[in-house]
């Protein structure tokens, strides 16, 4: 007969906290209990309520046998060979800390809404000491443009010796592994996950390693000063939530797609006749496609109980303030279910899915803040970042009298030349000499406006006109269109031969060759470009010219926030300048160069 002691746990637990104000009786566990096993098969090898764990702390366990089910690649059931799956559900108590280890089994949400996760910071001055090595890192951006790069994720012996600190403070840490000394450790920070690899646990051995655990957490210090110093910071949601505006929201879709294509699960809609019916892979992808994007208008509708958020075709999802977090609400999701998801973990609505797992990111008219995981995060390195941003900024004064962006007109119709006053014209004139071959690029499938090519060296120019003065919203336009092109400054030998009959032609319907240079062919200049792509010295360059943006004007303004010098405009300027690090950020995570050339 199998004794508790017989039982093996590893030193991989989530950790919680109860939320002030909140606590657990009896009654809630044996509750839970029930809750967790529901719909398992009974007749558990264990069944253990608040029993006594040592050094003040209890523990709570069962041991289940889940459901008999078919392999998942057989076509239909045969008597005998379904599968019996072994879970277990235990659960910790020391003091105020909850500590959760499952397989097949879920929190009950009468128990997680008493919950909150370990706060990030302590988590992080938890496991991470002066001489940590940091083995792999986990990072979410705090960017919300369509083109920015979403996540990236980092491997190394040691990651301090690897990682460039520019911009990282645009990123906050999802997960982490390194080592101290010879003690490995991994802290997954969404779910306030602990995993210190240090063997095999009885229950009793873990409820001390908890009580270890939560003795550290109450005698820490500072969060010593490492490589994870240096991203984003975590600040107190529920203290501020009231004040916060919110400007903009983007929801990730790489969860969905996981479960799509690699869990094979399945999606059902239900209509409002309450009709059910699986959805294709084809609908699925569309679908995907609609909602993964950045919505950048939010509508504010007051109501009795405050202010409501809305975003979307017909504001379609709320932005749902509480003070226990931020909930996206959509009644089309809400309609469609998930099934067949691995252990079940995933499996229920589309809604529930996007907020149980913080699938998404709430930006406010604080531009330095970011909402994800019930936490905000700060870019705390966003101006002390300014003195490298202003190297990016280059004034040409030929930009102080353009009138337009290309000519003078509706139509380039047997046009010869780009307009004397022009965004185009400047370009031209200022850099065209500086490159063997210059190519304009301008139309559909564009990669940029122009294009230079030189030795080891090839740049894009992203041109625009705009008629106003410092505009947040038309740097967001010109910024976003460079940032989606950055991959096609090194093609692939195929991508660059398709491009040779469109080049080789006029600009639309004018008298303009695209191939604007005097010397050589399109064939010369994609030959050279390829070699360029070959070479290990090659440089390349994203360059906006924009003549919307005062150098004078911007520079001395960015000096003046570096300096805590009060601004006009300030939320404005923050906008512009949280849009000049995004830009700066994508070119330098591609290994490009960023310029920005504008008014003087």
């Amino acid at each position: 007969m199998m004794n508790l002691s017989d039982l093996r746990f590893t030193e991989c637990a989530n950790f919680y906290k109860l939320k002030d104000g909140c606590s657990l009786t009896d009654a809630n566990i044996h509750s839970m209990m029930v809750e967790v096993t529901k719909g398992k098969m009974r007749g558990y090898l264990f069944d253990k309520v608040r029993e006594d764990g040592g050094n003040g702390t209890r523990f709570s366990l069962r041991v289940f046998k889940y459901k008999t089910d078919r392999p998942n690649f057989f076509n239909h059931p045969e008597p005998g060979w379904e599968e019996i799956r072994i879970g277990f559900y235990l659960f910790i108590e020391c003091d105020r800390y909850v500590v959760v280890l499952k397989r097949y089994a879920n929190i009950p949400k009468a128990i997680n809404d008493k919950l909150e996760n370990v706060d990030y910071s302590t988590l992080m001055a938890l496991e991470t000491k002066p001489d940590s090595v940091f083995k792999k890192l986990s990072m979410q951006n705090l960017d919300g443009s369509d083109y920015a790069m979403r996540n990236k994720t980092y491997e190394s012996l040691d990651l301090s010796s690897n990682i460039s600190t520019i911009g990282v403070s645009r990123y906050f840490v999802r997960s982490v592994k390194g080592n101290n000394g010879n003690d490995r450790f991994s802290l997954t920070l969404n779910s306030s996950r602990i995993n210190e690899f240090k063997g095999d646990l009885t229950v009793r051995d873990l409820c001390g390693w908890v009580r270890a655990k939560v003795n550290e957490i109450g005698a820490l210090g500072a969060m010593p000063d490492t490589l994870l110093s240096a991203f984003a910071k975590p600040e107190k949601y529920g203290a501020v939530y009231r004040a916060l505006q919110p400007s903009s929201l983007l929801i990730f879709y790489g969860l969905i797609v996981t479960l799509k294509d690699e869990h094979q699960a399945q999606f059902f809609h239900t209509n409002s006749q309450g009709q059910r019916k699986q959805i294709d892979d084809l609908v699925l992808d569309k679908y995907i496609d609609s909602i993964a994007r950045a919505y950048t208008s939010v509508q504010v509708v007051a109501k009795g109980d405050g202010d409501h958020y809305y975003v979307g075709q017909n504001n379609a999802i709320e932005i749902r303030k509480t003070q226990a977090g931020i909930r996206l609400m959509n009644k089309t999701w809400r309609n469609i279910e998930i099934e067949g998801t691995q252990d079940g973990e995933y499996d229920g609505d589309l809604q529930s899915l996007i907020n149980g797992n913080h699938q998404f990111n709430v930006y406010f008219t604080d531009k330095e803040l970011v909402y994800n995981n019930r936490m905000l995060f700060r870019d705390a390195r966003l101006t002390a970042s300014i003195p490298q941003f202003l190297k990016v900024l280059k004034p040409i004064t030929a930009l102080n009298g353009t009138q337009y962006e290309k000519y003078n007109g509706l139509s380039p119709r047997g046009l010869r030349a780009w307009g004397p006053d022009s965004v185009f014209q400047v370009v031209e004139n200022t850099f065209m000499p500086q490159y063997t071959y210059f190519i304009c690029d301008d139309y559909k499938e564009e990669w940029a406006d122009h294009i230079g090519i030189g030795p080891d060296k090839v740049s894009f120019f992203v041109s625009k006109h705009k008629s106003s003065n410092d505009s947040a919203s038309d740097f967001q336009d010109v910024v976003g269109q460079a940032l989606k092109d950055l991959g096609n400054l090194s093609p692939s030998a195929g991508q660059l031969n398709a491009k040779a009959a469109g080049w080789s032609g006029l600009y639309l319907t004018s008298n303009m060759p695209r191939f604007r240079s005097h010397v050589g062919t399109v064939r010369d200049a994609i030959t050279l470009w390829g070699n360029n792509v070959m070479s290990p010295n090659y440089e390349r360059e994203m360059c906006l010219v924009v003549d919307f943006l005062s150098y004078r004007t911007f520079s001395l303004q960015l000096t003046d926030i570096a300096n805590n010098v009060p601004v006009a405009h300030e939320a404005s300027l923050f906008q512009r300048l949280w849009i000049l690090s995004s830009f700066v950020n994508g070119c330098l995570e591609c290994g490009v160069k960023p310029v920005i050339y504008c008014k003087d």
